[in-house]
């Protein structure tokens, strides 16, 4: 019974930093640059870059939005040059990614945000930006 009381007060304690980061963006772009591309059609680019400045005024970060094509976006995110691509459609076929949840943006679609795969504290961060900004 004493080593089963071990073991559950050690997995405890390891769990402590969860969420975590695989890569540790979340904290990286605490007070430094959210790099960011976006998705979609130009009527909710606006709206978008708005709630992405949102975000990273949260943060204390600066926004650098990347000006590149959506598969550009999607490589880019991949090898964690870029931290979110936002206003993707929830239909995205872009499955390894990490998605946010679905919310409607300005032209009425169900969008999602995307993360590198693995960055869990960021996605925390993202989903609850999302029910703020767009509820």
């Amino acid at each position: 019974m004493r080593i089963i009381a071990i073991l559950l007060a050690g997995l405890l304690v390891s769990g402590c930093d969860l969420p975590r980061d695989q890569r540790g963006t979340l904290d990286a772009v605490r007070g430094g640059t959210l790099t960011a591309a976006l998705a979609g059609p130009e009527s909710i680019r606006d709206s978008e870059r708005r709630h992405l400045e949102a975000f990273a005024q949260s943060l204390g970060a600066t926004l650098e939005i990347r000006e590149v094509d959506l598969h550009e976006a999607i490589d880019a995110l991949e090898h964690t040059e870029i931290q979110i691509v936002a206003g993707l459609p929830k239909s995205s076929p872009f499955r390894r990614l990490a998605r946010s949840r679905t919310y409607r943006a300005a032209d009425g679609e169900s969008r999602v945000w995307a993360v590198p795969p693995g960055e869990n504290a960021l996605l925390i961060e993202v989903n609850r930006q999302l029910g703020a900004e767009t509820q």
